[in-house]
């Protein structure tokens, strides 16, 4: 399974990577920034394309879509060869070198925080989220569509790219999903995060030590596979960097003709995240909007505007972006996420404490020595002008996240609906900046402990050639490992508790496939493949709390419940929640006549302690007192395959 992983890995880069170069390269951009954005043009291409071939009731598999966009772009990019539009440059350039950085350091974190975890590489994260996920993704395989019918409707792109993965990786769901996780988190996020390093910060030093810290928040990326998992929100958020460097871009136009391009190209990014998540359109707006003021008055500056027309122009723009949140607060199409409720969890002052201490959601611990870079940056940020943007977004993140989290009602609503008042996805905004704020206090970390070392070692005469830099590196590159140390004991003192070792151990135990550990597990999977032999495509009726719920994504088997929550059809609630075998026959004819031939059940002594999902995910034993009363002294049942508790019954009557 772990060759296929990597094949799938490596598919899927070469899909996010090649169309979007191609085509980025045809528009007159630079090598580097083509290869770092590639991922946002391949994937909005791909995605437009699944639905036009949805629409036009065409069924493919992942070369029929991934193949004919390659085509095109090799066409397009061919014709801008032959026309001379290409830029000529070096790919190895110092911004590339950040986006390698930043990709590298990330990679390593995920490997010991997200590989490492797996039992194996076909392992999924069990949460009632990765139902409907893996459940989709399934379901694209199967039907041979890879979008659903509306464009607009729920934010499928992760689900198409997880599905590429599948039907170029021998139809295996699990170990396509951590693919696309990985390729997204690995490089997609980290390449534009470090187009938006080498755009936004200034000094070389400062740049290489951001790229470095572009991992090392716990809320994001790691904090949304151990949630939900949120694997939509992930690669909506990982796409945003390229979206703000565009945006960055049109503002930095030096040209009418370059700023409508550079219009134009900026307005298609948003469209894709439209397709990832519209959520993180509003984590950008937040960011960007005191970029842009501090831009708008730098350029009408330069043109010679007065300082009461530049705070015109300015106030005029804070007034469009207020107007455009309140437009789209109200707006039918954002009604059912912004309504959505998230009970706040803590007060006012915890939550204020929460943001200093960088502990920012319900299951993470502190994050000490990154919150002491992130606060030192945040003072430097607010004493240097060109920085003070930064510092202003993160105090809007940190009131968005400080509302969310203490305060009930429409207020919570107002600011935080945006991301469904969910404190995991509105803790992921504070990323965002406190990368570039942390990256400023490790910088000057650096900076003074080179200072304090050329100083000491001229005391002791230990000052060698570059002494005071290398030192100065080495420990400041511990100061940055450590952030990433797992739990660990202090023998006869205490326990810690540390960011990431809250993750690994999250990742650790809702990934785990070991007997009883879980809703499912590797015994049950092997029995739900058996089961899938014998019923093939028929529906089966199942018992979701004892982690069937998961069967038709992990085995293909056609299950009737796949949530934790009551079926649609009426006749199987009824069933479900009524069922006796004495008094039956009429119940098993009506499900019978909803072609449901077999009944299965992972566990059926409906031991609480087994490993099922009882009680988890909105439990209602009256809902479920019918399936719980099945055994197989049931006169109206036929066992046809039994291991253990686990059986597989057919009905007879």
């Amino acid at each position: 399974m772990w060759v296929l992983l990597l094949l799938d890995i490596l598919f899927l880069l070469v899909m996010v990577v090649a169309p979007g170069y191609l085509l980025a390269r045809s528009m007159s951009l630079k090598k580097d920034i083509s290869f770092c954005i590639s991922p946002l043009i391949s994937l909005g291409s791909i995605y437009v394309f699944a639905f036009v071939l949805r629409l036009a009731c065409v069924k493919v598999n992942w070369a029929g879509l991934v193949l004919p966009v390659l085509f095109v772009s090799l066409i397009v990019f061919a014709i801008a060869r032959h026309k001379r539009i290409l830029v000529s440059d070096n790919l190895l350039t110092e911004r590339f070198k950040i986006c390698l950085l930043a990709c590298f350091v990330t990679s390593l974190v995920a490997l010991c925080f997200y590989v490492l975890p797996l039992d194996s590489a076909s392992s999924f994260y069990q949460e009632n989220d990765n139902i409907a996920h893996l459940s989709t993704v399934r379901q694209f395989l199967d039907i041979g569509y890879f979008a659903e019918n509306s464009i607009l409707g729920y934010p499928n792109l992760w689900r198409t790219f997880a599905a590429l993965g599948a039907s170029f990786g021998q139809q295996n769901v699990c170990v396509a999903a951590n693919a696309a996780n990985l390729v997204t988190i690995c490089f997609i996020f980290p390449a534009g995060f470090g187009l938006l390093i080498d755009r936004v910060v200034e000094m070389p030093s400062v740049k290489l030590w951001t790229a470095c810290l572009v991992p090392a928040f716990t809320a994001f990326p790691l904090g949304l596979c151990i949630f939900g998992p949120l694997y939509p929100n992930i690669i909506g958020f990982s796409l945003l960097p390229s979206v703000m460097f565009v945006f960055v871009g049109v503002l930095d136009a030096d040209s009418t003709r370059s700023f409508i391009l550079t219009c134009l190209a900026f307005l298609a990014s948003v469209l894709v995240l439209v397709f990832a998540h519209p959520s993180s359109i509003f984590t950008g707006v937040v960011f960007l909007a005191p970029y842009a003021v501090w831009r708008i008055g730098g350029i009408l500056k330069g043109k010679g505007y007065s300082l009461p027309k530049s705070f015109f122009f300015q106030s005029l723009f804070i007034c469009s972006v207020l107007v455009f949140w309140i437009l789209m607060y109200k707006s039918p199409f954002m009604a059912g996420v912004v309504s959505f409720d998230w009970p706040p969890y803590q007060s006012h002052v915890q939550a204020v404490v929460n943001v200093l201490i960088l502990s920012l959601t319900k299951t993470s611990a502190p994050q000490w020595i990154l919150a002491s870079f992130a606060l030192l940056g945040f003072g430097i940020a607010f004493a240097v002008p060109s920085y003070r943007w930064l510092a202003v977004s993160h105090l809007l993140f940190s009131f968005i996240y400080v509302v969310d989290t203490s305060i009930s009602g429409s207020l919570q609503h107002l600011f935080a609906g945006f991301w469904y008042c969910d404190s995991f996805r509105v803790a992921s905004n504070l990323v965002f900046t406190g990368v570039f704020l942390a990256g400023l206090g490790c910088s000057f970390v650096y900076s003074w402990l080179k200072t304090v070392l050329g100083i000491f070692g001229k005391e002791i005469s230990l000052l060698t050639a570059h002494f005071d830099k290398r030192a100065g590196v080495i420990l400041t590159s511990i100061a940055i490992v450590l952030i990433f140390i797992p739990n660990f004991e202090i023998p006869k003192n205490c326990f810690m508790n540390t960011g990431f070792g809250q993750v690994r151990d999250m990742m650790i135990s809702h990934n785990s496939l070991q007997s009883k550990s879980n809703g499912l597990d590797l015994g049950e999977i092997d029995f739900i493949n058996k089961a899938h032999a014998i019923t093939g495509n028929a529906k089966v009726l199942n018992y979701p709390y004892d982690g069937s719920a998961y069967a038709y994504a992990v085995s293909d088997l056609n299950v009737v419940n796949r949530g934790w929550y009551k079926h649609g059809q009426e006749d199987i609630v009824r069933f479900c929640a009524g069922y006796l075998s004495s008094d039956g026959s009429s119940q098993l004819e009506s499900i019978k006549a909803c072609d449901i031939s077999y009944i299965l059940l992972l566990d059926n002594t409906f031991n609480f302690d087994s490993g099922g999902y009882y009680f988890g995910g909105g439990y209602n034993q009256a809902d479920w007192a019918g399936m719980e009363s099945i055994d197989d002294s049931d006169p109206n049942l036929e066992i046809v395959l039994a291991d253990g508790s686990m059986r597989l019954y057919r009905i007879v009557r």
